[in-house]
């Protein structure tokens, strides 16, 4: 059995996912966070940052 019998060699496709950004933003120290739609943090989560970090959590007002 040979090296070449041991590998299958098969050309490989790059699939590109992108996903739509959360109408939530973080902005905390001067960085701008958005995850993707559906990931964004709970309302205990979003205060607790607010109160302990001083991070804060915006919604978009068009997506209202």
């Amino acid at each position: 059995m040979n090296e070449q019998d041991q590998f299958e060699w098969r050309e490989t496709y790059i699939d590109w996912h992108v996903f739509a950004p959360s109408e939530w933003s973080c902005n905390a120290y001067g960085v701008n966070y958005r995850p993707t739609k559906g990931n964004h943090p709970n309302w205990f989560h979003r205060q607790m940052c607010a109160l302990l970090l001083g991070v804060r959590w915006v919604k978009d007002k068009e997506s209202e």
